[in-house]
């Protein structure tokens, strides 16, 4: 009713989308069933997200950080497709490629079943085992007075005191 208003510009600046995260992590990771597993997706372009498509199974991803992380369940190899996101959308997908190898067997012990000692006479048995490497020893059961048992080697050595008698334990 009062007319028109002078006239004003205005500027409208339009930018590109910003860039989609690229994958710079490394495209291989082994893991072992039963065993630990970590492995961090990494990506250019700021990403604020992460897909991972046919982790195995046992395995988890946290879609904010990018970690993937749990135990592997199966042994195989595994085609995983990651991408990274944010305000660009996603990124192209990047192949990593899972290797999960079978359980690794239990130790078993394989040294003598029996060692005789005297009363006074120093002696030592060492404790052999296989499906190493083994990371630690163990005896259940009392060792005769005067014997120790190195839990990183393996090896029971020392001077049996003054009790002669048969001593039985269980070795792990």
């Amino acid at each position: 009713s009062g007319g028109t208003g002078n006239p004003k510009t205005r500027l409208i600046t339009v930018l590109p989308a910003p860039a989609t995260p690229v994958i710079s992590s490394a495209i291989s990771k082994r893991g072992q069933v039963g065993g630990a597993f970590s492995y961090q997706i990494t990506a250019t372009q700021s990403p604020t997200s992460f897909v991972a498509v046919g982790l195995p199974p046992g395995l988890l991803l946290d879609s904010a950080t990018g970690a993937i992380t749990g135990t592997p369940a199966v042994s195989d190899t595994f085609v995983v497709t990651l991408r990274g996101g944010n305000g660009g959308g996603l990124g192209a997908p990047t192949t990593l490629t899972v290797t999960i190898a079978p359980a690794a067997a239990a130790p078993a012990i394989n040294s003598a079943a029996t060692r005789d000692g005297q009363v006074g006479v120093a002696v030592t048995y060492q404790i052999a085992a296989t499906n190493g490497p083994i990371l630690s020893y163990a005896v259940t059961g009392a060792l005769p007075a005067g014997l120790t048992l190195n839990t990183s080697t393996g090896l029971i050595a020392g001077t049996p005191a003054d009790d002669p008698r048969v001593y039985q334990v269980q070795l792990t």
